[in-house]
C-alpha cells in the first residue's frame, strides 16, 4: 500500500480495524448523535462532526450543525492529518496557518466552506488505531488550550468506547442485543445528565472562550462516569 503523508505508515492495519467494527450499523444508536452534538455545546461551536476516515474519502457517521453533510476526498479534509498523527490537531486560525504544507491542499478546501476555526480529536479503538475523528469547526478563529483539547480527547475515546462496547454486545452470543436494549436507558441517561450539567453551567458562566477550567474539569468527572458505565 502506498502511504503518503497524509496515511500513517500502520494505514493497512488502521483500515482492517475500521472495517472489523463495521462502525455504520451502531451509529444508528442515538447516543452517538447526542456524544458528537454534546461536543459542540460544551465549547460553544456550532459544528461538531465524527468522520470516519476511509481510504479515499472522510465519511461523516454522525454530525450536529451541519445537515447534509457529504463525503469528501480525502486530501481535502484536515481529519486525514488527526489520523495520521494519531493526536489532536488544532487550527486555531486556518485564514493564518503557514503555505504552503502538507495540509495546503485541505485547508483551502476548508476556507472555502467559511470555516476559520478547527479542532479534532482521533477516534481510537483498542489496538490504538484511529478510525476517524471527532472534530469541531467554527466560522471564525478561536483558541483552544491544552486543557480544552484534553477535555476533546476525552469526548473522541468516549465514543470509541462507546462503539466497541456496542460492537462486543452485538458479536457475543451470551451478551446479545436484549442486553444492549437493556443498558442503552442507562447510557441516555448519564448523557442527558451531563447535557443537563453543560446547559447549567453555561447559563452561570456564559458562553466563554476559553471555557474555564473548572467547567471542564466537571466535565471530564461527568464523562468519567459515562465510561465507567461502559467499562462494566
Amino acid at each position: 500500500m502506498l502511504v503518503t503523508p497524509l496515511a500513517p505508515a500502520s494505514e493497512a492495519a488502521r483500515l482492517a480495524s475500521l472495517h472489523h467494527y463495521d462502525v455504520l450499523p451502531f451509529l444508528r444508536e442515538d447516543v452517538f448523535d447526542e456524544l458528537v452534538s454534546l461536543a459542540a455545546r460544551i465549547f460553544s461551536l456550532p459544528i461538531s462532526l465524527f468522520n470516519l476516515v476511509e481510504a479515499d474519502q472522510v465519511s461523516p457517521a454522525a454530525y450536529f450543525g451541519l445537515p447534509g453533510a457529504l463525503p469528501q476526498p480525502r486530501a481535502e479534509i484536515l481529519c486525514s492529518t488527526v489520523v495520521a498523527h494519531n493526536r489532536v490537531v488544532v487550527y486555531h486560525d486556518l485564514a493564518a496557518a503557514p503555505q504552503p504544507c502538507v495540509d495546503a491542499v485541505a485547508i483551502q478546501a476548508t476556507l472555502a466552506q467559511g470555516i476559520r476555526f478547527y479542532a479534532a480529536a482521533p477516534v481510537r479503538m483498542a489496538n490504538g488505531h484511529s478510525i476517524g475523528t471527532l472534530c469541531l469547526l467554527d466560522q471564525q478563529p478561536r483558541e483552544f488550550t491544552a486543557e480544552e483539547q484534553r477535555v476533546l480527547q476525552d469526548l473522541a475515546d468516549t465514543v470509541s468506547q462507546a462503539i466497541v462496547t456496542r460492537h462486543h454486545y452485538h458479536t457475543t452470543p451470551v451478551l446479545g442485543e436484549p442486553n444492549w436494549q437493556r443498558l442503552r436507558p442507562k447510557l441516555h441517561d448519564e448523557v442527558h445528565a451531563l447535557a443537563a450539567l453543560v446547559r447549567y453551567l453555561l447559563t452561570r458562566y456564559g458562553a466563554l472562550s476559553p471555557v474555564p477550567e473548572e467547567v471542564l474539569h466537571l466535565v471530564l468527572r461527568r464523562l468519567a462516569d459515562l465510561r465507567a458505565l461502559l467499562a462494566e
